[in-house]
């Protein structure tokens, strides 16, 4: 979800007021989606070509918290023997740095929705990530949909 993030320092502009009621109307919408979809995993798939694995762009949710994927992402890794699985997990990003006005500290005050990719050796998961798929020298097993 974008938003701002007010500290007593920032004296907020127009621009900053429209960008957290943006994010916050937005996130209803995307709230208001989860509640009917129950974390299934839209788009997000696992390809494989010419031995280069991406995800492709899509949305998930795990535990409440939205993972979109907006372009093709390349995860580095190779297929074995054992079992790899392909887990994302939501990580939100702070951009747009603004000096507080006494004591010239630098904030991010902007908060966006993101995203990291592991390769494990285990298909456990934590609260906040979203099982993707699994790969190995057999080739690719989907797993977005898998529910334990």
């Amino acid at each position: 979800m974008q938003k701002l993030k007010y500290f007593s320092g920032i004296k907020p502009t127009v621009e900053d007021l429209e960008f957290d009621q943006d994010g916050r109307e937005n996130a209803i919408l995307d709230r208001q989606r989860e509640m009917f979809t129950g974390g299934v995993v839209t788009g997000l798939q696992l390809v494989e070509v010419d031995g280069i694995y991406t995800i492709q762009p899509g949305v998930g949710y795990a535990a409440g918290q939205r993972i979109e994927v907006s372009e093709a992402t390349e995860v580095a890794i190779s297929a074995t023997e054992q079992p790899s699985y392909i887990i994302l997990k939501h990580q939100p990003i702070l951009s747009h740095p603004v000096q507080h006005f006494v004591t010239g500290e630098t904030h991010d005050i902007y908060q966006s929705d993101g995203f990291t990719v592991s390769v494990r050796d285990s298909d456990e998961v934590a609260a906040g990530e979203l099982l993707i798929g699994e790969i190995s020298s057999a080739g690719i097993t989907d797993r977005r949909s898998f529910v334990r």
